[in-house]
C-alpha cells in the first residue's frame, strides 16, 4: 500500500506523536539534575522526603492541571491556593517564606522548560519557511 506521505518524499518514520514529559520523568529531572532544590530546603530541617513530596505536588499540578502557557510564577501562586497548608507547614520549620517560593516556582519552571521542549518538533523538521506559495485550508496543500 503507498502511504501518502510516501508519495510525497516525506519519510513516514519522521512523523511522530510527541507526548509531554510523565510527572516521574520530571522528578527524576529533579533529582538528578537539580539536587541543590533540595539541599535549600533540608537546611531547615525538613526531611528530603517530605521535599520530594511537595515537589511532587507541584510537579502533578503543573502537568495536569495549570495553564502551561503561563509563566510558572503565575501557576505557583495558583498552586499554593491549592495547598495552602504547605506555607504553614514550611514556616513551623523555620525555612523562609521567600526561599519557599524561589525554590517551588524553579521547580515549575523546569517543568514547564520540560514539557515546552517536547513541543519541539522531531528530527527531521525545521521551523516554518515562507516559500511563496499559499496555503489551501480546504484541501491542505500547499499551492504555488
Amino acid at each position: 500500500m503507498n502511504h501518502y506521505y510516501e508519495s510525497q518524499d516525506i519519510p513516514i518514520h519522521d512523523i511522530s506523536l510527541r507526548q509531554q514529559p510523565s510527572i516521574q520523568e520530571v522528578m527524576q529531572v529533579l533529582r538528578s539534575e537539580h539536587n541543590n532544590l533540595y539541599a535549600q530546603l533540608t537546611r531547615g530541617g525538613v526531611s528530603r522526603r517530605f521535599i520530594d513530596y511537595i515537589f511532587n505536588l507541584a510537579v502533578r499540578y503543573t502537568i495536569n492541571q495549570a495553564d502551561t502557557s503561563q509563566s510558572a510564577r503565575q501557576i505557583y501562586i495558583q498552586f499554593q491556593r491549592r495547598v495552602p497548608w504547605m506555607n504553614q507547614f514550611f514556616r513551623i520549620h523555620n525555612v523562609p517564606q521567600n526561599l519557599v517560593d524561589r525554590v517551588l516556582t524553579t521547580v515549575i519552571q523546569i517543568t514547564l522548560d520540560l514539557i515546552r521542549e517536547d513541543d519541539e518538533p522531531t528530527t527531521g523538521w525545521s521551523n516554518w519557511e515562507n516559500l511563496g506559495g499559499r496555503f489551501c485550508i480546504t484541501c491542505c496543500l500547499l499551492l504555488f
